[in-house]
């Protein structure tokens, strides 16, 4: 299964989110406003075993363990 390393910087009105594949290639790294809906179609194309880092703006620093989504 391939896995994705996922950062996601959040913020109160916008969330950048940078993807790379266990191979180094970037999948995507862009920036959205902040909503749930928008979190979650930010991942609705990423397959694979999802590894995701998450910060914000006051520096707080979290690791979510590895999900499988996709195929």
């Amino acid at each position: 299964m391939n896995k994705v390393y996922v950062g996601l910087d959040l913020g109160s009105s916008s969330f950048q989110q940078a993807a790379i594949n266990q191979d180094g290639l970037v999948l995507m790294n862009r920036s959205y406003p902040t909503s749930e809906a928008k979190l979650r179609s930010a991942f609705a194309n990423l397959r694979g075993e999802i590894h995701v880092h998450l910060a914000n703006l006051c520096g707080g620093r979290s690791s979510i363990t590895p999900a499988a989504v996709g195929g």
